[in-house]
C-alpha cells in the first residue's frame, strides 16, 4: 500500500509540474495569472488503528481517535490560461490523539503538523464569472513537537504520511481581482505512531487519517 500511494505521490506532483511549465513561459504581465486565498478550514478525520500494542503484544478492543481541528489556511494558485489551475494548500495544526474502546477516556498524546497538498485543477467556465472546479494531487503530512501525555510516557513518534488528495470547489468573483471561494478535499493516508516511556512501548499501527478538508474563505487575484 506504501508503494501505491509513493507512486501516486510522484505521478500527482509530475503531473503538476508539467502543467505549470509552459504556462510559465506564456505568461503575460496583465493577464492575472495568480491568485492567494486566505482560508477557514474544518478537517475531518476518520478514525481507528489496526491495531494497538503494548510492549509488542496486541491490546484487545484498544483504539484510537484523533481530533477535528478548525485551522487558519493559505493557498497560491498558478493558472494556465482560463481552465488550468495549479495549487498550493498549505496549513499548520495541532490535533490531539485520544483512547477508545479499551482505552476510552485516555489522552494519548498531542502533534502539530503541517499539511501541504499539491492539486492541478481543471476549472468550469471563464474567470470572469462564477468558476467551478475539480483537481487531483497529493497531500503530505509532517509532524513535529510531538509530546505523550500517557501517564508513565514520556515520547511520543507520528510518522510522516503522504497520499493522493481529490478535491472539488468554487471560485466566485468579487469585481475584477475579489473572490470569494467554497472547497473540499479529501485525501487517503494513514500512519504510525509509537509512545515511549522508561522500559515500556505503545505502538499503534495504521492510524487511518484520511481527512476531509472543507474550507470557505476570500481571495485576491493579481
Amino acid at each position: 500500500m506504501k508503494n501505491v500511494i509513493s507512486r501516486a505521490t510522484s505521478c500527482a506532483l509530475a503531473v503538476a509540474a508539467m502543467a505549470l511549465m509552459p504556462g510559465i513561459a506564456k505568461a503575460e504581465e496583465g493577464d492575472k495569472n495568480w491568485q492567494v486565498r486566505l482560508l477557514g478550514s474544518y478537517v475531518i478525520t476518520e478514525n481507528g488503528a489496526d491495531q494497538v500494542r503494548v510492549n509488542g503484544s496486541a491490546v484487545a478492543g484498544a483504539d484510537l481517535a484523533t481530533s477535528n481541528p478548525v485551522i487558519p489556511a493559505l493557498t497560491v494558485t498558478r493558472f494556465v490560461g482560463d481552465n488550468i489551475g495549479i495549487e498550493l494548500f498549505c496549513c499548520f495544526a495541532r490535533v490531539d490523539v485520544d483512547g477508545r474502546g479499551a482505552l476510552a477516556g485516555a489522552d494519548v498524546a498531542r502533534a502539530t503538523f503541517f499539511a501541504p497538498v499539491v492539486t492541478a485543477q481543471y476549472r468550469f467556465g471563464p474567470r470572469s464569472g462564477p468558476q467551478p472546479y475539480v483537481g487531483a494531487g497529493a497531500q503530505a503530512l509532517f509532524f513535529f513537537n510531538e509530546r505523550a501525555r500517557l501517564g508513565g510516557f514520556t515520547q511520543a513518534k507520528v510518522k510522516t504520511a503522504f497520499g493522493p488528495t481529490l478535491q472539488a470547489g468554487i471560485d466566485v468573483p468579487l469585481g475584477d481581482s475579489f473572490l470569494i471561494n467554497a472547497d473540499v478535499k479529501k485525501s487517503f493516508f494513514s500512519t504510525d505512531a509509537t509512545l515511549t516511556g522508561g522500559s515500556s512501548t505503545v505502538n499503534a499501527d495504521n492510524i487511518k487519517l484520511s481527512p476531509w478538508i472543507i474550507s470557505a474563505g476570500v481571495g485576491f487575484r493579481f
